[in-house]
């Protein structure tokens, strides 16, 4: 009687500590070569975190090939010694082996090139690449888990080459993917048909990702074009390109304009007048500005000076033009 009490006492303090069952089933349908504890077995455990840990852990792989087999209780046993797990706190019940299938078939051509699509967003984030152009050199078989392991050469745009492996063996090349890539970049584009003249708004602009080829001259950025007046009608979807807008002036003739050299390690500042009109970017006339009380040949006599317009009221030399 005292073994008895000794051993439910003993059996109270493994569960308070984190013991668990793993039961088990018969057989279970499996979404991956790569069968998990969780697969083909119901975890008994009050501890949450323990549960997961040992749901995911892989404790067999389906042979290339095949679509189902037998994971025995003992390769259960041998894939927690391996991950680490204390046994004494893990008891195997239920079926002395499962059976495994592959629910159906779960690799194909497109598994193959959304993993080399994977690949590229690990090896380079926050980069957009666009693949195109896509060739096999194998068939994968039905069961096959893919993992991309190489890309030769390394982001280098035009044709490039993707290593393929199974994840059950991830040193094993079993194929490759042949394929030509882009890198992408922004433009702006029109959402809708505008006429000339138009200021465009915020709805009258998106940017999309297109390959870099096709972005000279282009705007990569809404701020570069909304509030720009379009020079001629644009139709819907259309790339806008530098000389197609003009941006509202922000100089006009007459206004007072401070014209900033910079001499070295210094900056000077004059003070001009606009004598047309100009955005951000034009290349206008300035003149000196006049002091109060000349006469008007006086004022004819005041140098003119060619400066790039660089915001409301600013401006500077273009190349030094002083006329």
């Amino acid at each position: 009687m005292r073994l008895f009490v000794t051993a439910m006492v003993l059996g109270a303090l493994a569960t308070a500590a984190g013991a668990a069952t793993v039961r088990l089933r018969q057989s279970a349908e499996v979404a991956s070569a790569r069968v998990t504890l969780g697969d083909i077995a119901v975890i008994e455990t009050t501890d949450a975190a323990q549960r997961m840990e040992l749901a995911q852990l892989v404790v067999a792989c389906i042979p290339t090939g095949r679509s189902s087999m037998d994971v025995r209780s003992e390769a259960v046993s041998d894939a927690l010694e391996a991950a680490g797990l204390n046994l004494a706190r893990v008891r195997i019940a239920g079926a002395v082996k499962s059976r495994a299938s592959l629910a159906e078939d779960i690799c194909n051509d497109a598994a193959v090139m959304a993993g080399a699509r994977r690949h590229l967003a690990a090896i380079a984030p926050g980069v957009r690449y666009m693949l195109s152009g896509f060739e096999l050199d194998f068939k994968p078989a039905e069961n096959l888990v893919p993992v991309v392991t190489a890309l030769r050469p390394r982001l280098a745009a035009g044709p490039v080459r993707f290593d393929v492996a199974d994840a059950c063996d991830p040193s094993k090349v079993v194929g490759h993917i042949f394929a030509t890539l882009s890198r992408l970049t922004k433009v702006v584009k029109t959402t809708r048909a505008v006429s000339g003249g138009h200021i465009l708004t915020p709805g009258d602009v998106e940017t999309v990702f297109v390959s870099e080829g096709e972005i000279r001259g282009c705007f990569e950025s809404l701020s570069q074009v909304v509030g720009g007046r379009v020079l001629w009608a644009l139709g819907e979807g259309e790339t806008l390109r530098a000389g197609c807008i003009r941006g509202e002036d922000v100089v006009k003739r007459g206004d007072p304009v401070r014209l900033e050299v910079t001499v070295g390690q210094m900056q000077v500042c004059m003070k001009t007048e606009a004598l047309e009109h100009g955005t951000v970017g034009d290349i206008v006339r300035l003149r000196e500005m006049p002091a109060a009380g000349r006469s008007r040949a006086a004022r004819r006599r005041l140098r003119e000076y060619i400066a790039k317009v660089t915001g409301p009221g600013r401006a500077v030399p273009f190349d030094g033009g002083i006329e």
